[in-house]
């Protein structure tokens, strides 16, 4: 869901692209860039989502630590409450291919 307008929209050029090509091997060839293109926004949305979750789980010992120390100072210290804050709750890291299209 982090990216179905934009991926229905894509559909809808590649499809039209698809019909009005002049020929069979351009139509494959725009649906399969449309396939290269969301496979490769759904891997960055999954990588999103699992860095989110890691913030939010803090499995690691180490990220655990850094989050209680940051907790801990965050009312002091604007910067520590600002990484707390800043968790990675959608898809904020640089984009790339497919991905880089908006709406």
């Amino acid at each position: 869901m982090n990216s179905s307008i934009p991926d229905a929209v894509r559909a809808v050029q590649a499809v039209g692209a698809a019909l009005s090509a002049g020929s069979d091997a351009v139509a494959r060839a725009e649906i399969g860039r449309f396939a290269d293109e969301r496979k490769e926004t759904a891997v960055y949305n999954r990588a999103c989502a699992s860095a989110a979750l890691e913030h939010m789980l803090a499995e690691r010992p180490s990220f655990r630590l850094r989050r209680r120390a940051a907790a801990a100072v965050a009312s002091a210290g604007l910067k520590a409450g600002a990484w707390l804050d800043a968790a990675p709750y959608g898809p904020k890291l640089v984009q790339r291919g497919g991905a880089r299209t908006s709406y």
